[in-house]
């Protein structure tokens, strides 16, 4: 009897693996029966992955992407869109607006993986500078969330950074677009209500510095999202654990906006690029920036930098009324004499604060301004030359904090042997040797902040020239 069982249990597993078809055909998973509704589709002019959550649609002569829908919540954030821009690389450095999109004619795709619990679809593109980008676009049996995943080959020295996925021609999702919000985490968190409207009336962009995340006064965290108040919405994140640079842009279009993720190349010395993490589009259905900060706490929580000390509840080693309780950081205004007719604003922003122990984070703004003179020592003449005493009244009469920003005004086409040892040793350097500047209304160099030298030598001149001042 033992050995019939034997035999009739081999037949079902023999019989179970003829079913399995290569060549993009169904393979039949033996371990999961449930049916996900999960689809792949080719048609004339479009391609597209879809479940009984949500859909995207690629343009099948480009792979740019023209439709992606929420199906939960019955909604587009774009719909028949015939966009030239399905992928791009911007060249000549990470702050230049040197696009380039791929040969016409030179995109190619698969698919890849096609179970009833994932499918893949690979697509290829070429550039006339010789760089081939690869990537991939998932979605699995009953998920809420494409996934994307994506490589560089043929590198050359010149190519910084692959906007990938980009979401082309977005407009009013909402009637008039009043309900429509885009939630950027900007110097830490900006909601811009119905931003089709207003990025293209006061020319509100999300590109360049302001995009870039790991970045104090830029992007703070791995995501944007776009949704309808209380009804639902669509939420792009990378997942990554480590600290690639990347930037998470809103560009305005006139009447409309484009949504997209910059990566940058780590080492333009490389010729291959593989970016090994998750770029996700995923649907949200409260239509609220809670539900947005929720989902991208939920996996935050879980990365090396959250579980490395612990979370800031459970800590003992940080000033929890500094992290927990602060729930606006107030940059630069109104802290020199120049402003004092923002004191009385600053006064009519907090009253309308009702969060109970909440504080105001104020960072003042000075630096040296004279190149002549070393930075560390200019500081108390400069503070006392420009703060605007009212706002300090203020700030304490609140209990509100403070913290200083400084800034070295040096000039940058010195040789770095001129240079302070504390700069020289610890600024961004090209993969060539040279310097990495950002620019704003002046050139400014990154440096490392975490770097014990300039670390000892910043609280070793604030804690002496703060004691001489009274705030």
């Amino acid at each position: 009897m033992k050995r019939i069982l034997s035999i009739i249990f081999a037949l079902l597993i023999l019989t179970l693996t003829s079913c399995a078809k290569t060549n993009n055909k169904e393979v039949i998973d033996p371990n999961d029966k449930t049916d996900y509704n999960l689809r792949y589709s080719d048609k004339d002019d479009s391609i597209s992955l879809s479940n009984n959550n949500i859909r995207i649609v690629f343009n099948k002569n480009n792979g740019s992407i023209k439709e992606i829908y929420n199906l939960k919540s019955d909604l587009y954030l774009v719909k028949d869109i015939e966009s030239e821009n399905p992928i791009a690389l911007q060249i000549e450095g990470h702050y230049s607006e040197n696009f380039i999109t791929p040969i016409d004619n030179s995109f190619k795709y698969s698919l890849t993986t096609n179970s009833n619990t994932i499918k893949s679809l690979s697509f290829e593109w070429s550039f006339e500078n010789g760089v081939k980008a690869n990537t991939t676009a998932s979605l699995k049996g009953n998920g809420d969330e494409i996934i994307f995943m994506i490589e560089l080959s043929n590198l050359d020295s010149e190519t910084s950074t692959v906007s990938y996925p980009i979401v082309d021609n977005i407009t009013e999702i909402s009637e008039g677009g009043e309900d429509d919000y885009f939630l950027t985490s900007f110097a830490t968190g900006y909601l811009i209500q119905n931003p089709v409207k207003n990025c293209n009336k006061f020319g509100l962009d999300f590109t360049g510095d302001h995009s870039i995340y790991p970045l104090g006064f830029g992007q703070t965290m791995q995501f944007m999202s776009y949704f309808v108040k209380d009804v639902g919405g669509f939420h792009l994140q990378t997942r990554d654990s480590s600290d690639n640079i990347k930037s998470f842009n809103l560009r305005r279009n006139g009447d409309s906006v484009t949504l997209d993720i910059g990566h940058f190349v780590n080492d333009l010395t490389h010729k291959t690029e593989k970016f090994n993490y998750e770029t996700v589009i995923k649907n949200l259905y409260e239509g609220n920036w809670y539900e947005a900060a929720e989902v991208y706490k939920a996996w935050a929580i879980n990365q090396p930098w959250c579980t490395t000390n612990g979370l800031n509840k459970n800590r003992t080693d940080i000033n929890k009324e500094l992290y927990e309780n602060t729930i606006l950081c107030n940059f630069v205004m109104p802290s020199r004499s120049t402003q004092q007719y923002a004191v009385d604003l600053y006064d009519k922003v907090r009253k309308n604060i009702k969060t109970e122990n909440s504080k105001i984070l104020n960072i003042p703004f000075y630096g040296s301004i004279n190149q002549t003179v070393d930075p560390t020592q200019n500081f108390t003449a400069f503070f006392e030359a420009n703060a605007n005493n009212d706002f300090y009244e203020i700030v304490e009469d609140y209990d509100d904090l403070i913290a200083f920003f400084e800034y070295t005004d040096l000039e940058f086409d010195q040789s770095m042997d001129s240079l302070p040892s504390y700069i020289s040793d610890y600024v961004m350097r090209k993969y060539n040797g040279s310097i990495e500047t950002i620019t704003f209304s002046l050139k400014m160099q990154y440096i490392c902040a975490a770097n014990s030298p300039w670390m000892t030598l910043l609280a070793n001149r604030d804690k002496e020239q703060f004691e001489k001042l009274v705030i």
